[in-house]
């Protein structure tokens, strides 16, 4: 009786250790690059967002000193890898599979980019205010 008891137990036991792995098991892919410009200098603070072209879900990261970003803990799906820094063109990359245990690189080239957008103030001349040299306010 106690053997069969002992075998019960240890196959029970076996069992709850295996349940309880596959409940954490990771179902997450990881997209990682390394963001460089076309000297291939390395650059710092680059925003990198995954977008999950199915669901519309997003995840940011930011390189680090090293010029590489991690973008971690992707539902499994079809995304679009978009990369930014001011001053530089955005790179994009399409159609990338995460699937589950992914560790997918996506390096980025960036190319110098001009200015996209232009800021235009006007005031109407009766809000003007014209200030004499060396006059009070």
């Amino acid at each position: 009786m106690r053997t069969r008891y002992r075998y019960t137990s240890t196959r029970f036991l076996f069992l709850a250790v295996v349940l309880a792995a596959a409940a954490w098991a990771d179902v997450t892919g990881t997209i990682l690059g390394t963001v460089r410009d076309r000297t291939n200098a390395v650059i710092v603070g680059v925003r990198g967002v995954a977008i999950n072209i199915e669901t519309n879900f997003s995840k940011t990261a930011v390189s680090g000193a090293d010029g590489t970003y991690r973008i971690l803990a992707l539902p499994t799906g079809t995304y679009r890898v978009s990369v930014e820094a001011s001053g530089f063109q955005t790179f994009t990359a399409n159609d990338i599979d995460v699937k589950v245990n992914d560790q997918l690189r996506v390096d980025a080239t960036l190319d110098v980019g001009a200015a996209q957008n232009q800021v235009s103030v006007e005031l109407p001349r009766s809000r003007w205010r014209l200030k004499a040299p060396n006059s009070a306010t």
